[in-house]
């Protein structure tokens, strides 16, 4: 990747309140993912699992912090995460393998409820649980990306903004941070959409450095391509899932995103994006930045 040769040292003297949650994360999750898992509760400072599949097993509560890895959020767990929460084709045929004791943890709250994004080992993709919200918001299209990155045999393509899961975002491939760097959202389902879900930066369940150390996107112009209507909005520093208003755009059209300014990486001049969709509802993000370590 692009080398940054100007490091932020003002990182240093970011105030620790920018870093307090929005709103609890109590509440009772499903999974989506083939498990032996129906969902899990989180309750004070109990991570409990809840058994359906295998109904013979009894609820489990276990004791977890909420902790920052080179500035990602994650779940600490008191124990490995449970074998028996994997897919079940691994749970039943590979008793050998093993679970990790954390999980990245990407949370957001919409219409008053709090959602979840948990990645961890041991499933598909590392993916296993999100809230049916994001369900709705999949299968966009995309076209007129400016450039793409491509290392080696590793494309970080434009459709990539529409996963979810960890290691899979759009990179530009233009000099520096790729400011002036674009791409466009078709509404090929002619619905009108008022808001924009974005998860920003680089989000890695087994590399969580590389949030900080490539660039993320700060202030991007939004432009309706039929309506010419258009406006330059703040994205937040955080990869959790959160929303930006769009609802100067008053009609269902396709819409064109075009970097404006970035939060520069402490390493790469490489600017991601996890994820970016049109979306109904305004999410509201666990944390409004990055944390620091412990």
């Amino acid at each position: 990747m692009k080398k940054n040769i100007l490091f932020c040292f003002l990182l240093l003297l970011i105030n620790l309140s920018l870093f307090s949650q929005n709103f609890s994360l109590n509440g009772i999750y499903p999974f989506i993912v083939d498990s032996g898992l129906d969902g899990i509760e989180i309750k004070g400072n109990q991570f409990i699992y809840k058994f359906y599949y295998y109904d013979y097993l009894p609820d489990k509560a276990i004791d977890y912090s909420f902790i920052h890895i080179d500035g990602m959020p994650f779940l600490k767990f008191s124990e490995p995460f449970l074998v028996e929460v994997s897919p079940k084709y691994r749970y039943e045929n590979e008793k050998d393998f093993k679970m990790d004791d954390k999980m990245l943890l990407l949370a957001g709250q919409r219409n008053g409820k709090a959602f979840i994004i948990g990645t961890t080992t041991g499933f598909i993709e590392e993916y296993p649980s999100t809230e049916p919200a994001f369900i709705e918001s999949t299968g966009r299209s995309y076209k007129d990306a400016s450039s793409t990155l491509v290392e080696g045999k590793t494309v970080y393509a434009i459709d990539n903004l529409c996963k979810t899961a960890a290691d899979t975002p759009w990179v530009e491939a233009a000099a520096g941070y790729g400011i002036g760097e674009s791409f466009v959202i078709e509404n090929s389902w002619n619905k009108y959409y008022p808001y924009l879900l974005i998860m920003n930066g680089y989000i890695s369940y087994k590399k969580p450095y590389l949030y900080k150390q490539n660039g993320r996107i700060k202030e991007i112009k939004v432009t309706g391509l039929k309506s010419g209507n258009e406006q330059i909005v703040t994205v937040l520093d955080t990869p959790h899932p959160q929303t930006v208003d769009i609802s100067f755009i008053k009609e269902a059209e396709d819409i064109k995103i075009t970097i404006v300014s970035v939060y520069e990486g402490t390493k790469y001049e490489d600017t991601c994006i996890n994820y970016m969709v049109t979306f109904q509802d305004e999410v509201i993000p666990y944390e409004n930045s990055i944390g620091e370590n412990e």
